[in-house]
């Protein structure tokens, strides 16, 4: 409740910075994006705190919480597109190549949305069966091919080095990092609460750890394009 607000008001000041600073028209939309990440989880964390948490037992018998696997998925999908969007902006992809742009982010956005569901309920289904299995496995599944996505539109695009120079390179290369880390950090962080190797109480801590590394990440980007 105090580290995202001071995150989102600490971009708005970057994003005034920003405007005011050479390269202001490129970098403006691509924080905006990034502002509306932060905001839409301090959303949710803000309904949470007035209507109560909504928690669920998994079928690892821990706690389950629908509002942040949707805040999860909003995120995820946000970051995406910001990702895309400024790869397809520096190359002025064209044609077939911008169709293909176009298909991967949809690609992404639907595999972001199908793995956070089949997570959910996957975790969820009870009596457990084959069909929590092929949910998980569908949920992984589809977070390698975001993963794989988000690693090939960088990829080509930084080989493209009429409309990319290499210090820009290597700062796309940085963004894609910075969003691999986070969504690998609760990843893992996932795997150890349901194999009970951490208590509820560490978990939260983590996650609280995951809260506060997106908005070190997120300003972090932002300083990269002033």
């Amino acid at each position: 409740m105090v580290v995202f607000p001071l995150t989102v008001g600490e971009g708005c000041l970057l994003l005034y910075f920003a405007a005011t600073g050479p390269n202001g028209a490129r970098v403006s939309w691509f924080m905006q994006l990034v502002i509306a990440s932060t905001v839409s989880t301090t959303l949710f964390y803000v309904l949470e705190a007035f209507y109560g948490r909504c928690v669920l037992t998994s079928i690892f018998e821990r706690h389950l919480e629908p509002l942040h696997y949707l805040m999860w998925m909003v995120a995820m999908c946000i970051d995406s597109v910001t990702l895309h969007m400024l790869m397809a902006i520096q190359r002025r992809a064209r044609g077939e190549d911008k169709l293909r742009c176009e298909r991967n982010l949809a690609e992404v956005l639907l595999s972001s949305q199908t793995c956070f569901f089949a997570a959910f309920y996957g975790n969820l289904l009870r009596p457990v069966s084959a069909l929590n299995l092929v949910l998980m496995c569908t949920a992984f599944s589809s977070f390698g091919l975001v993963l794989y996505r988000n690693y090939e539109v960088v990829k080509v695009a930084t080989m493209d080095r009429f409309a990319v120079s290499e210090p820009l390179a290597l700062r796309f290369l940085f963004v894609r990092r910075a969003h691999l880390t986070k969504w690998c950090y609760y990843t893992i962080v996932w795997v150890l609460s349901v194999s009970h190797t951490i208590s509820i109480q560490t978990e939260g801590l983590l996650l609280t750890g995951l809260d506060l590394l997106k908005a070190v990440l997120a300003v972090i980007t932002w300083a990269l394009y002033l």
